[in-house]
């Protein structure tokens, strides 16, 4: 935040809870209530051990008050093979991934991560609407430069990518990979990632999360 500063918010997609057909549970409440009822013993898969994935878990965990252990792979492929193949029990992913698996029943979705519901599983709650209001965990894309740039050309920089988001072939790409228009201008975006800085931080620390 000392070295860069934001020209624009540009792209931003959910995650979805998801587990294994077999087990139990159809909605975030009785997913909740089955983590209670067995602390410790439900695990999620994620890409990695320290990526957004693990930061959105672990909201809902502390938000939920549930005990659930984070089961790291290296990348989102492994981790939902690990969870259709009975290994682990929830998988946390991006929508678009697991859509597919989701169609073919191999996996159940329980709830995106969005404040609204996502347009790739309509029928998938949100946590927000499901118990767990404010909750939002979104992966989001965007860009910035250095702070020594004069605020008109940031301004310049930032409205042509307004435009550009705008753009037909634009919003047909975002679609295929799953991304929504995020779009938000300087201002808007730099108060954005402070915020997401603080909310991350107090999660990281309450999970005692390190690099590996």
């Amino acid at each position: 935040m000392k070295d860069f500063t934001g020209i624009a918010r540009l792209a931003a997609n959910a995650l979805v809870f998801s587990v294994h057909p077999s087990l139990p549970a159809r909605t975030p409440k009785e997913l909740v209530a089955l983590a209670r009822a067995w602390p410790g013993e439900l695990t999620y898969g994620t890409a990695s051990p320290t990526g957004f994935q693990r930061l959105a878990a672990e909201k809902l965990r502390a938000m939920a008050k549930i005990d659930i252990l984070n089961v790291p792979y290296q990348g989102g492929g492994p981790a939902a093979i690990a969870v259709m193949g009975g290994h682990t029990t929830i998988l946390l992913g991006n929508v678009s991934e697991a859509a597919p698996f989701v169609a073919q029943g191999r996996l159940r979705a329980i709830a995106v991560t969005s404040l609204e519901r996502s347009d790739v599983m309509k029928d998938v709650p949100t946590l927000h609407e499901s118990g767990y209001p404010g909750y939002e965990a979104i992966n989001w894309f965007g860009a910035v430069t250095r702070t020594s740039v004069p605020k008109p050309i940031i301004d310049r920089m930032s409205a042509e990518f307004a435009k550009a988001l705008d753009a037909p072939e634009v919003k047909d790409g975002l679609a295929r990979l799953g991304l929504n228009n995020a779009y938000m201008d300087p201002e808007q975006y730099n108060a954005y990632m402070r915020a997401e800085m603080q909310s991350n931080e107090k999660i990281v620390r309450a999970a005692k999360i390190r690099m590996e």
